[in-house]
């Protein structure tokens, strides 16, 4: 936060920016070839170009729970936490989602409460986060070759400066495996990258590395009933977003901790006094939803957008989310949908991958005014290219459950470098005038 507020003084960025104003609608005016923007203080704007910079995880998820309101507690969401500091010093506390959030806040909350409660649905592979202090000939060292680690980054897949991976997990004998992700369990995607090239390609050679974490797991859990639950068996390793932890696994070893299993014995309800399930009430102060996000398409659904020939986005989107390459979407001119869904962003590093977006938005909206060009629009034929391609390649090992605005978190990392492609502009359609 620290940096990015620097970074927002250093360029004077909030200059350009309405603060505390909701966009409401985005309609496209065939006539004049804009859009019209309205937004919640009543004032419009036009514009010839959107570019929805709203986030891939910025739209909260509408509760999911009957009840939430009559909570007589303290009821927090993960998505939209209090700047003020929470005091759970002591209080009995349940946990709903044990996603990325919950994960985090779980490992974190854990020694201070007076009783934790984890509802989980759906066990996650998580590995450690390994975040720590830099110390300064680290830091020199990094901002001397600072060069150097981009270019690493813009050639590995993942775009991560990580060694080159070896070429096949199947190839190495189970000793060879267990050292080099022994040596990798530590920190961001390592384990993904750099070890072994063909562990998103191929469901036995992936198998090789869940059933390592699913180990790794056992050994922190100390109860083995509790261990099980925890350990992931319905999907592949990477198939959903890879989960970063401190100290979650160990928090089971708690005596006040509990892990309550909600596939077998689903919530009913938020009551006024805590959480019941199928099997049993449980009380608590504080409820913490870590529930998530509408990720990727959720942003972009709720702006309003009303198309070519009155197409509603979510009405076009109504059997799930697609685009061309995560940035572009048929009926809907001139609109660059940032890191949207089918885009690099679930398996990529984040940044880099808004930077192809916005290079490529910036160049083609240069394209467009050197040309005299009014308007661009993805093509239906090359949007069901794409989603075929991204849709096929996530098939590899299987798509994991839930995935609807998401398609193809294998497939999305062909965007990454197609994107970058000087022909991809092959698949715009052109408007004079």
């Amino acid at each position: 936060m620290r940096y990015l507020e620097h970074v927002a003084d250093r360029f004077d960025l909030r200059s350009s920016y309405s603060f505390e104003t909701r966009v409401t609608s985005a309609v496209w005016d065939e006539q004049n070839g804009w859009w019209t923007v309205g937004t919640d203080t009543g004032e419009s704007v036009t514009a010839r170009f959107i570019v929805s910079a709203a986030g891939g995880l910025s739209a909260t998820k509408d509760d999911d729970f009957k009840g939430a309101e009559s909570f007589g507690g303290e009821l927090y969401r993960t998505s939209n936490w209090p700047q003020t500091p929470v005091d759970l010093a002591g209080k009995r506390v349940g946990i709903v989602g044990t996603g990325s959030s919950g994960v985090q806040v779980i490992g974190a909350i854990a020694k201070d409460v007076g009783s934790l409660t984890v509802f989980q649905r759906t066990a996650n592979f998580a590995t450690p986060l390994g975040n720590g202090p830099m110390d300064e000939a680290e830091l020199d060292e990094v901002i001397a070759n600072y060069p150097r680690y981009r270019e690493q980054c813009r050639n590995n897949f993942l775009g991560a400066p990580y060694p080159p991976a070896q070429p096949s997990a199947l190839a190495a004998s189970w000793q060879e495996r267990r050292e080099l992700y022994d040596r990798y369990y530590r920190g961001g995607f390592r384990l993904l990258m750099p070890t072994y090239a063909d562990l998103l390609f191929s469901k036995e050679a992936n198998d090789t590395l869940a059933d390592y974490i699913r180990d790794r797991i056992r050994d922190r859990v100390a109860d083995p009933e509790v261990a099980e639950l925890q350990c992931p068996n319905d999907h592949a390793y990477a198939t959903k977003r890879s989960l970063f932890e401190t100290n979650y696994y160990e928090a089971f070893n708690e005596d006040h901790v509990e892990l309550v299993d909600v596939r077998s014995n689903p919530i009913l309800e938020i009551t006024p006094t805590g959480v019941r399930t199928t099997a049993a009430d449980y009380e608590f102060d504080v409820i913490i939803l870590a529930t998530g996000f509408d990720a990727w398409s959720g942003s972009l659904q709720r702006l309003g957008l009303v198309g070519r020939g009155g197409v509603r986005l979510e009405d076009y989107w109504a059997e799930g989310s697609r685009t061309y390459l995560g940035i572009a979407v048929p009926n809907f001119p001139n609109v660059f949908a940032l890191t949207g869904p089918q885009s690099a962003t679930p398996l990529y590093n984040n940044p880099l991958a808004i930077e192809d977006h916005v290079d490529f938005a910036a160049d083609l909206i240069q394209r467009m005014v050197d040309t005299g060009a009014g308007a661009f629009e993805a093509t239906e034929e090359a949007t069901r290219t794409y989603m075929a391609l991204s849709n096929g390649i996530a098939d590899l090992l299987g798509r994991p459950a839930g995935s609807r605005a998401a398609i193809g978190r294998w497939g999305v990392l062909v965007a990454k470098h197609v994107i970058r492609m000087p022909s991809a502009s092959v698949i715009l359609n052109w408007a004079p005038g």
